[in-house]
Formats: C-alpha cells, sequence, structure tokens
C-alpha cells in the first residue's frame, strides 16, 4: 500500500509527437516521431 506518490513534470517541444511515460516513469520511445520544421 503506497502512502506517497511522486510527481514528474516534462516539458516536450510542439514538434514532438508519440511521447508518452508509463506508470513506473519510463519513456515509450517507440512511438515517438518528429514534425519536419516549416
Amino acid at each position: 500500500l503506497p502512502l506517497w506518490f511522486g510527481q514528474n513534470y516534462i516539458l516536450i517541444k510542439p514538434y514532438i509527437r508519440g511521447y508518452s511515460v508509463n506508470p513506473m516513469g519510463f519513456a515509450m520511445l517507440n512511438s515517438v516521431s518528429i514534425e519536419p520544421r516549416r
């Protein structure tokens, strides 16, 4: 029974798509893509 939950704050650039973090705090990089700059 956890008595405390930590919080993580992540700043992601707007041209990064598909970035997500699982409940353990690890980034799931297999779905990340970078949009071309205009």
